[in-house]
């Protein structure tokens, strides 16, 4: 096996140490911004993941607790499952009346929002991971069925 040969086998300790204190104190600058930047990056994204899963436990609770899905016909007639259109005002198709404000709605996505100011508020949307929750909602609607959204695509 062979030796390692190491500074201190040559150098006095004290020395060894000026050397490394030479080599790291004038790049401590650049190691910190590193570490700083590192941070900078990390740290919105430690809030971004904790907000998300405060908007997931909220959408759960809404969820859980009766929230209304928006139906709307296809063109067969038969109803299925809409998406909220955030932003947009909250009318009942059927009444052409408005929904309450503070009526809270969901949808097979896994969208919450409350109906605020008249609309769909954008500044209400929460967010449900869990599909098992969101699936026990749509079943409390009863012939309601669940079509796959259609992308329009342009033809050449």
């Amino acid at each position: 096996m062979k030796n390692r040969i190491n500074l201190t086998g040559y150098l006095p300790l004290g020395v060894c140490m000026l050397i490394a204190g030479g080599l790291i104190v004038p790049r401590l600058p650049t190691i910190l911004g590193h570490a700083q930047g590192l941070r900078g990056m990390v740290d919105p994204l430690a809030a971004q993941e904790s907000r998300a899963k405060a908007a997931d436990q909220l959408a759960q609770q809404h969820y859980k607790s009766g929230c209304q899905m928006l139906i709307t016909h296809n063109a067969q007639g038969k109803p299925v499952f809409a998406s909220i259109p955030i932003g947009q005002p909250a009318i009942n198709a059927a009444t052409r009346l408005p929904f309450a404000d503070m009526t809270v709605f969901c949808d097979h996505t896994g969208t919450t929002v409350l109906v605020k100011d008249g609309i769909f508020h954008p500044d209400t949307v929460a967010f449900a991971r869990d599909r098992t929750v969101i699936h026990a909602a749509m079943q409390r609607y009863q012939g309601v069925q669940y079509e796959a959204p259609v992308a329009v695509t342009q033809e050449k």
